[in-house]
């Protein structure tokens, strides 16, 4: 599948921890998937955080968050507790069946070297506070969002590179463009 399309079969297979099918939840209105890479992450946390603080424009504008990780559940119902967003839609995704299907790529070993990198860790963890550590999932696995709309994927924002941050600001001011209706018969 194209990171341009998303696969129904996929999007109804595929449900969170509270039971919601991701189709159904895409059928409610804009759709963001947010894909973290592991809990240990502080960029992953920055991202979380950036997401808590962004709940009322979210609800404003009718968008539902879906985090997508790679850890037990248990672990994870942890982890959002402490950032406030535990009542946050979420799918555990060991496999990264969904990081594949919409693209999410791999990180590469230039972007673990790079000087940018280690800046981007420094000045999230002093700045969020946020703290690293190793805590499960898939460390080469990069982070992404990805928003949808009717079903459809209308927006990415893969970073390029490991220090890359989402804009969530320009994902939810961004107005929604509902997919082409067939015109009614006369």
């Amino acid at each position: 599948m194209s990171p341009t399309t998303s696969d129904p079969h996929l999007l109804r297979a595929t449900t969170t921890a509270s039971g919601s099918s991701l189709q159904a939840l895409a059928a409610c209105g804009p759709l963001v998937l947010v894909f973290l890479r592991h809990f240990g992450c502080p960029l992953c946390q920055e991202m979380v955080a950036d997401v808590a603080a962004r709940r009322a424009s979210m609800v404003a504008n009718a968008t539902t968050v879906v985090f997508v990780h790679m850890h037990p559940e248990p672990q994870a119902a942890a982890f959002f507790t402490r950032f406030g967003v535990q009542d946050l839609e979420r799918v555990s995704d060991p496999g990264r069946t969904l990081y594949a299907a919409f693209g999410v790529p791999r990180a590469t070993p230039s972007s673990w070297l790079h000087p940018g990198t280690w800046r981007s860790y420094v000045r999230t963890i002093v700045r969020g506070h946020h703290r690293p550590g190793y805590v499960g999932g898939d460390i080469g696995q990069a982070s992404g969002v990805v928003r949808l709309i009717d079903g459809r994927v209308e927006r990415m924002a893969v970073p390029a590179g490991m220090t890359a941050r989402a804009d969530f600001d320009d994902l939810l001011a961004c107005p929604v463009q509902p997919a082409a209706r067939p015109p009614s018969p006369a």
